[in-house]
């Protein structure tokens, strides 16, 4: 039995304790009018917001495959973060047992944030989708390889009904065919092999051209799950047609998620406001900094890099001092933009402070939980 099978019984499990009964699409619009109207899950991902890729970007506490993966884990202070930095929607795990989720995520990021939210579980039960809508969530993922045509094309059809956005995940070339012709509108190609837990990129790549060459590829949602952690990654994806990608855990192992969106996205980083009492704090702060380098008038050297990113390691704040601030800030830029987790702030005459973000951010970020190791 491999782990999708192992999950899947679970699953089964699970089902089992929920109130018996068929659900209609009549319970989900009374549902709808229950809990009020969906985010427009769909129409978010075409929204090129930063005229590239959209990003849907996972809350996500561990995985069968990678383990934790944030052990610290507060799902709206990821959430927030998340739509901070720029994701057009979410996907939040709803599985306990395999990746540590919870319904009750869904309900506490709906209240905290205003993307449109995708339920991830694996679904073999319609009463999975009316929870899906009690508990907050826009959308549905919906797995090819466990579900049977006819369960395919019953789970689309209540999920129109709910109002409810429907991924429709494949991995191979028969299952997208299937999926077009139970009538799916948004594919996603998940590059991990659920049965081996194995990652190609080229999975997408190879999808991606026999979607384009079918009768209704123009009019499909392309997303790219899995695998992507760097900007090469999403620039091949997108090369090849996808509209979207899906990422979890290359951010939050980043330090710093809304550098690494940044990144993955292709914008320049994002340098979060300081109060008026943060600098203050900060610059009283550099004054007593023992972590402090100083730029020569030759100007950087191997040297002084080799000793920046030691020191960015075991310090939240690094001071380094100029000999020509002018000239040598344009020079030493374009290495800090590369530091995902320090941004350059609070000049004091020709002295500069690097800064860890949760070394002023912990409200934000978070102390422990997305800072580097």
């Amino acid at each position: 039995m491999n782990i999708l099978d192992t999950i899947i019984a679970q699953k089964r499990i699970e089902i089992a304790k929920l109130n018996p009964g068929k659900i209609t699409a009549a319970d989900l619009q009374e549902s709808i009018r229950r809990n009020g109207p969906r985010r427009d899950f769909a129409g978010a991902l075409r929204e090129n917001k930063f005229g590239g890729l959209t990003l849907i970007a996972e809350v996500k506490k561990a995985s069968p495959s990678a383990g934790i993966i944030c052990e610290d884990f507060n799902a709206v202070l990821i959430a927030r973060e998340y739509e901070a930095a720029g994701a057009s929607c979410l996907s939040v795990l709803t599985d306990e047992k395999f990746f540590q989720g919870s319904l009750s995520y869904l309900k506490q990021i709906r209240d905290a944030v205003n993307l449109p939210l995708l339920r991830k579980d694996f679904i073999i039960d319609e009463r999975q989708i009316l929870q899906a809508i009690e508990w907050g969530a826009d959308g549905i993922l919906l797995i090819v390889s466990i579900l049977s045509d006819a369960q395919l094309k019953e789970f689309l059809g209540l999920a129109s009904a709910g109002s409810l956005a429907a991924l429709v995940e494949v991995h191979d070339e028969s299952e997208l065919d299937r999926a077009l012709a139970a009538g799916a509108q948004i594919i996603g190609v998940n590059n991990r092999d659920l049965k081996s837990f194995k990652v190609d990129l080229s999975t997408t790549e190879r999808l991606a051209a026999g979607l384009r060459n079918s009768a209704v590829g123009l009019r499909t949602t392309l997303v790219a799950e899995s695998g992507i952690h760097t900007r090469a990654d999403v620039e091949r994806v997108s090369r090849c047609g996808a509209h979207s990608v899906l990422v979890g855990e290359s951010l939050i192992r980043s330090g710093n998620i809304r550098s690494k969106m940044a990144e993955l996205l292709g914008l320049p980083p994002r340098v979060p406001s300081l109060s008026n009492a943060q600098l203050r704090d900060l610059r009283a702060r550099a004054q007593r900094l023992k972590a402090t380098l100083k730029i020569g008038k030759d100007g950087l050297s191997a040297q002084f890099l080799m000793a920046l990113d030691e020191m960015l390691k075991r310090h939240e704040l690094v001071k380094i001092k100029f000999e020509n601030f002018k000239e040598q800030k344009k020079e030493l830029a374009p290495q800090l933009a590369q530091k995902s987790a320090s941004h350059l702030v609070a000049r004091v005459g020709n002295v500069v402070v690097l800064y860890r973000a949760s070394a002023v951010h912990p409200e934000v970020v978070g102390k422990s939980q997305f800072q580097r190791s």
